[in-house]
């Protein structure tokens, strides 16, 4: 199993969402560029048969300008879509106990689950919630993935719980294997691995948008 640190693993995190936002940046470019040489060249109302044949179209300066900046925009999203693509980010998993009696969760469902918000399951058994370290990668896969919200604000939400005695928090495991360990010893568990269980003792949830 690869061990990637704390920092590196907020590089990576940094890293990969910069290159999301890049290349739906470099969308939004290409489809404006595109629509202002459709209206700058008038093809959409302007292009009539004449004597069976198109008539030939006069193109200006600034409309050889936009086209070069189509053809950047679509190299830049091509760029893009491959580094991001490249970036081999490991495939985080919801896993349970075997006597968990769901296969699927939402992701609002599970949100609420990772929040202390939902405390049982639909049979009324208890749910045993684990975490990794906040700064892990596997965390960070997961929050973003996942919940979609950054690890501080579930630390916020579980020292609220704390503090105010209304709640505790996951139980935090020092890594992915003894994650895979606790959730297949603990009845109503749940928590989540970016590696594969060979033993196949716990039970993969599939999260639904």
């Amino acid at each position: 199993m690869q061990i990637i640190n704390a920092g590196d693993a907020g590089i990576c995190y940094f890293i990969q969402s910069k290159f999301h936002k890049l290349t739906i940046l470099c969308k939004l470019l290409f489809l404006g560029n595109l629509f202002c040489f459709l209206v700058s060249s008038s093809i959409l109302g302007c292009m009539p048969l004449v004597s069976g044949s198109l008539p030939e179209l006069q193109i200006s300066s600034a409309q050889k300008d936009i086209v070069k900046r189509l053809l950047l925009c679509f190299y830049l999203l091509l760029c893009c879509q491959d580094l991001y693509a490249d970036s081999d980010t490991p495939h985080v998993q919801i896993i349970a106990h075997p006597s968990v009696p769901v296969m699927v969760l939402s992701q609002a469902q599970l949100r609420s689950i990772y929040t202390m918000r939902q405390v049982v399951w639909p049979d009324g058994i208890a749910i045993r919630v684990f975490t990794l370290a906040p700064q892990s990668a596997a965390n960070l896969h997961f929050c973003s993935e996942k919940i979609k919200l950054f690890p501080y604000q579930l630390e916020r939400i579980w020292q609220k719980l704390t503090y105010s005695g209304t709640g505790t928090p996951p139980v935090e495991l020092p890594n992915q294997d003894a994650m895979l360990q606790a959730i297949a010893t603990t009845p109503g568990a749940i928590g989540y691995v970016e590696i594969q269980d060979e033993s196949k003792l716990v039970k993969v949830i599939s999260i639904k948008p």
